[in-house]
Parts: structure tokens; sequence; C-alpha cells
């Protein structure tokens, strides 16, 4: 008999090759032996079995796939945070998606393969932590899975069913449940399991409105809200052991309870997105933009008279008279103070309706300034010592015309010859002596003369023209100096100008040798041709005159163009919005002073850009910049009135506005919490004690319980959490290997 020879290697070669599925339980084995570590973040494998990919995801002890607390409490989205709500699992765990962009659950024909690969693998590298397999998208939170520890093998299932079913009034309800979903659920559920219940309220806008539409409503000029920020509450409500406090565990009713019996309450708030309206500073660089070519108002001025602009203007006047405030807090930016004339102006410019509003209101303005400076009546929330340079020149013009009216007031009650005679019989004397002997006296000199940031910039150019005239320089700067040589000839007759020199600029004469500097002895001296020419007399030139001075400072603001009022007035539109947010703001609050200090820096920046761009911008880059602050302002502000809605409803508890604000939860740890609580759903008409069903957003009811199998106590989880159009219904069973 011929028989075939063949190489002994080829009688092996069926043994020593790899079986796809010995391939992949090989593969599994690697992951497994590298995660028997703990991890503390996620991680991903890969195998292959049948033409396809799947992947193995290690998620993390404690790792949630929500980013705040309260996305977990509220309705879980994501299949992690459903693993953990559904099943309890606080320790680390795997669960398998195939490697399809499209979907990555597993059709549940594959289950049988993909667990006679990952159980294998699982015990040769006793490997302990849970696994589970997502079935099917169409069937999603439908999830088989189980772990292996210590010769106990914990077999997980759950479903998800999108049938409307009848609320669960009782235990009785539940176990029907599980019995006709789940075939391991043979205990006695009425007397082996303690239950848990976690109750979800859910609250929506509507309710919020209450008996008395009690809500919290904002309108400003700089952010519109015309509806609460916080309008979506969830309220968490854990019951525990609820036998205890029954005869009858299967009586037990999960429809009348009480959630001030819950062991633990806890709030989390979720803030509305769909209460932005467009803000009038929006509308005012829309203007801006619009006017920046128009030379004059008069396009824009009503043909008549408007009467409610007249009226708007008497009544700012009126308010500020009355309220006579403070004006000490200057702006971050050159503007305004706060509280003053022009930082209200601006608020009932930006709230007209229309442009032609606008012009008809800065017109009305304008003649109130010129009847008043006519009548030398103050200008109320202005400033009465002169032009302050660290304001915008408005303001300095406003203040202009308060100065010039004081100083016209202070001339009509006194007259010159009353002055001059007082200052006679009470001349001030000093320890100097005049050249002659005579004892010196100190003269009553002209204050410099008050000047605005534009008059001062003009004198400087002057100047600068003059700058190689060094005498034509001088004498362009004399007006004060020679002021105050006819006041010091007038009280020294016999003073020569040595002395004059020893008092005003005492560096420039030395009294021993009673000899002049150098620079004043020269023969050209400009300060010497002045005092030749200077005549005796008290006050000399007038150097101040509040006549022509309010004259001309009306006449400035007369004459604006609107594109230069705009720009002008965007500093105080930004002031403005600064002061009302601090005034409305507690800083008890986080958020808001987050919010305060977020619109600082803005202004900060706006202040920044403008002197670093100042002459090289065009009018549309500034309006730009204008509009780019002003949504900076908006965003900031929705901070501001979500808190403050938050303190409203929280009876003015700031510790939990602190929490929700920050992690948007808060739990409840004492009893004046739970009755302020209390105080805010009274409000809303939710009775706490039977809330109506409507309101209901989920309920989930955890089932545990042991079982005595020999030494093994074996634990049985059984939960069913419903969220009103479906239900998830989820269960661990343990046993022995």
């Amino acid at each position: 008999m011929n028989f075939e020879h063949l190489p002994l290697s080829e009688n092996w070669l069926d043994f020593t090759r790899v079986t796809p599925i010995e391939e992949a339980i090989s593969t599994v084995e690697n992951a497994f032996t590298e995660w028997s570590n703990p991890l503390n973040y996620l991680a991903k494998s890969r195998f292959g079995f049948q033409g396809v990919y799947y992947f193995l995801n290690y998620v993390p002890k404690n790792y949630y796939k929500a980013i705040r607390t309260q996305e977990i409490l509220t309705l879980p989205h994501h299949i992690i945070d459903i693993i953990r709500t559904t099943f309890g699992i606080n320790s680390a765990f795997v669960f398998i998606t195939n490697d399809n962009k499209k979907s990555n659950s597993i059709h549940s024909k594959s289950i049988g393969n993909i667990l006679s690969i990952l159980k294998p693998a699982a015990i040769s590298t006793n490997f302990a932590l849970p696994i589970f397999v997502q079935i099917s998208k169409s069937e999603y939170a439908t999830l088989s899975g189980f772990s292996l520890c210590n010769g106990i093998h914990t077999i997980y299932t759950s479903r998800m069913d999108f049938q409307m079913t009848p609320p669960f009034e009782n235990i009785q309800s539940i176990q029907k449940t599980f019995l006709s979903t789940q075939q391991n659920a043979q205990m006695d559920i009425q007397k082996d399991f303690n239950v848990s219940f976690r109750l979800k309220l859910k609250l929506n806008e509507d309710p919020f409105i209450g008996h008395e539409e009690v809500h919290y409503q904002n309108v400003k000029f700089y952010s519109f809200m015309a509806n609460d920020p916080i309008q979506r509450f969830y309220l968490t409500c854990d019951f525990n052991n609820l036998q205890k406090s029954q005869k009858n565990p299967a009586e037990i009713s999960l429809t009348n309870y009480n959630v001030f019996d819950a062991s633990n309450v806890c709030v989390s708030v979720k803030r509305i997105s769909s209460i932005y309206h467009k803000a009038n500073t929006h509308t005012f660089t829309d203007w801006m933009l619009r006017c920046c070519k128009l030379q004059s108002w008069q396009s824009l001025t009503p043909s008549s008279p408007s009467t409610s602009a007249k009226g708007q203007i008497m009544s700012l006047f009126k308010k500020c008279e009355e309220a006579n405030a403070d004006l000490s807090e200057k702006s971050i930016v050159k503007a305004a103070p706060a509280n003053s004339l022009l930082i209200k102006l601006i608020e009932l410019l930006v709230n007209s309706s229309v442009k032609s509003n606008f012009a008809a209101i800065w017109k009305e303005f304008v003649k109130e300034l010129r009847r008043r400076s006519d009548h030398h009546e103050f200008l109320p929330g202005v400033g009465r010592d002169g032009p302050d340079l660290d304001n915008c020149l408005i303001y300095q013009k406003l203040e202009m015309l308060n100065v010039c009216i004081k100083v016209t007031n202070e001339q009509n009650n006194s007259s010159l010859p009353e002055k001059d005679e007082q200052k006679s019989k009470n001349p001030e004397k000093s320890d100097k002596l005049l050249l002659d002997g005579t004892p010196m006296i100190f003269p009553a000199t002209q204050t410099a003369p008050f000047r605005t940031e534009d008059q001062i910039l003009n004198s400087e150019l002057l100047l600068e023209k003059n700058a190689d005239d060094v005498r034509q320089k001088a004498m362009l700067q004399s007006d004060q100096l020679k002021s105050d040589m006819s006041a010091f000839k007038h009280v020294n007759p016999t003073a020569q100008f040595e002395d004059f020199i020893y008092w005003y600029s005492p560096s420039d004469f030395d009294p021993k040798e009673k000899k002049l500097s150098t620079r004043m002895s020269t023969t050209d001296n400009v300060w010497r041709e002045l005092w030749d020419s200077a005549k005796p007399d008290p006050y000399g030139k007038v150097l101040f005159d509040p006549v022509a001075q309010s004259e001309l400072a009306l006449d400035f603001l007369e004459s604006l163009a609107p594109a230069e009022l705009f720009g002008d007035l965007v500093p105080v539109l930004l002031a403005a919005a600064y002061f009302d947010a601090k005034e409305i703001a507690n800083t008890k609050i986080n958020a808001h002073q987050k919010a305060i200090e977020l619109i600082e820096d803005q202004l900060k920046l706006f202040h920044a850009e403008v002197e670093l761009i100042n002459d090289t911008v065009s009018f549309s880059g500034y309006v730009d910049l204008t509009s780019k602050i002003c949504t900076s302002i908006e965003e900031a502000m929705l901070a501001v009135h979500s808190a403050s809605s938050l303190l409203m409803k929280f009876n003015g508890n700031i510790n939990a506005v602190n929490q929700l604000m920050e992690y948007g939860i808060y739990f409840i740890h004492t009893k004046e919490e739970l009755n302020a609580l209390n105080q805010l759903f009274e409000t809303i008409k939710i009775d706490l004690k039977n809330p109506h069903i409507k309101y209901v957003h989920a309920k989930h009811y955890i089932l545990t319980g042991f079982t005595n199998n020999g030494k093994d106590r074996l634990c049985q989880r059984l939960s069913v959490s419903d969220f009103i159009d479906r239900v998830i219904v989820a269960s661990s069973f343990q046993e022995r290997i």
C-alpha cells in the first residue's frame, strides 16, 4: 500500500493556526490585562470578528459624560450616564460599540458572538469590572452585560419601552412590570426588597407666572430681557426604605408623597436661551452708521416742536434736581460721573424709539441749557467747580456752563468797589520787605481762567506755531502774569521789579545780595517789559469772562453734527451701562461680581483701543468696536439677571444662588432652606405634598434585596426609570459560578 509522504511540520499546521474567535479573545485579553490596574482617563481598544470591528471603551471611576451634576440628575442622554443611573454603577466599567460611524450600537443577533469572546477573556485575565453591550440604536438604552468577581457572576439587562404606560401607583405595579420584562425576577419584591424612590419634578416656564404673575423681568437700554431667564427648574427628591413606614409593603403609595419627608432634596436649574431681545444699544450703533454723513440735525428734526421731547427733558431736569446726587464717582472711560445729568440723558436718548425722537430730545436739551444759562440757573447733576479734564468734552462744556453761572451770580451779589475797599482795610502783610524797607503786602490775584480740553488744545497749537519766536510765545502766555503784576503794584505802590520777582519767583532773586538771577537780568527780558507796561490795578485785565465762555459752550453744543454727537456719547453710553449694572449687582453673589469685573475689563479695553486708534480709524471701525463692547456687556448681564432672578425666587438665599450659578445644582441642607423652597413653589402654585402629574418629569424607582445562597449573600437590583413618554427597565442579578 502506498502512503503519501508529508513533512512533519505540515501534520501540525492546523494546530498552529489561530482561529478568528481565538484571535479576538487574545486581543480582548490584552486590553483587559492593561485595564486591570485602575485608570483615571478614558481608554479605547479594538478587536475584529467576522469582518466587523468593535471598540472596547474603558470608562474610569466616577466619570460621567454629562459636564455637570445638574445634567446627570435631570435626564441622562448618553449611554455612559444611562449605565450609571439605571444600574447604579459607581466603579469603572467597559462598554462595547462597533466601528460603524453611523451607529455605534450592536445588532441583537451579534450579542451571543460578542459575549462568547468577552466572557472567556474576562475569566482568563480575572477582569472584574462590569462589561456592557449596547444593543441596536433603534432600541436605545437596551443593554446586556456581565461582571465576574470572586466567583460571583452578575448579569445586567435593560430595555426601553416607548409605549405610553400607566403611572406606577404602588409596589405591585412595579413588580408586574418586572415580571413581564425580566425572566430572572423570581424574588418576592414585597417581602425581600427595600424600595427607594427618586422623584424628579420638571417645572417649565408656564407655572412661573404664578397667581400674581410674580416673575423676574428686566428691561434696560443695554440689556433687554422681557422674560425671566430662569424658568426651568428640576427638583430631585430621594425617598429611602419606604417599607419601614408601611405595614403592608404592597400598598406603598407612589403618588401620595410628601417632598418634605425626602432624605435628600436637590434643586437644579436651566437657563433658557430664548429671552434675548435686541437691546437699544444696538439701535444706537445703527443710527451712528446711518447719520455719519449728516452735517446737521435739520433732516431729522420734526417739522413741529415735539411736546413729548420737551416734557421728557423737563422731567429729566426735575428728577436730577430732586435727587441732588453725589457726583464723586468717576467712570473707567472718559465720560461723566455716576448719577450726573449726562448719564441720565444718554439713557433717555438711547431709549428714544426713532432717530427723529433722538434729535428732538437733544434739541430740547440744548434749549433748556440756554434758558438756564440766560436765567443763571444751575444745571442739576453737573459739577460747579469748572471743567474736569477726566470727563468727556460734552460734560466739560456742561461744567463750564455751571461755573459761568456760579461766577456770574457771585459778581452780581457783590460789587468791585466793595471788594476793593475790603481788601484795602485788611491787607495781607508778610515778613518780607521791599527794597525801600517797606513791609511787602501779598495781593489778591485772579484765579487761572477755566478752560475745557479743546480750548487748552487750541492754545497749545497756537504756541506750537510760535515755538521759534520765544518772545511772541511768552507774550501769548502773559495774561495771568500781567494781571498779577498789576495787583502787586496796586498794594505795593513803591515796589520795583526786583520786589515782584522776590515774591513771585523767589529762586530768581538773592535777598542778601538784592540781585536778580541771570535770566531775569537780561535787557530784553519779557517779564521786565510786562512790569513796565502793567498799571496799578487790583484786578487788571479780567481773565475769565463768564458771559463769553458760556456762549462758547452753548455754541459748541448747538453746532454738534450728528456723527460728532454720537461719537462723543459712546463713552457716556458705556459708562451709564456700567454704573447701572453696579447699582443692581449684589457684591455677595459671585456671578454678579464676575459680571461687573467683565464689564470693567470691556470698558478698559475700549479706553485702550480708543487711545490706540485715535485719529487713525474710520468711523465705521469705531462703530464696530462700540457694537462689540455692547454685546459683551449684554452677555455679562445675563448672569446678573439670572442670579437676581434666583435671589428673588429663593427668598434672598445667597448661598443657594451662588451654588446654582456656579454648579447649576443646590442640595437642600437645612429646614430654613426647605422652607424657602416651599415659598417658591407656593408662588408658582405647586403643591409639594402632591405635585400634579403634568409637572413630574421623571420617576426613578430602585428596589434592592439580598438572597442567601449557602454562605453567599447575593445582591439583586431592580430599577424603573419612568420618563412619562418612555420607561427604562433595568435589572442586575448575582449568582455563584
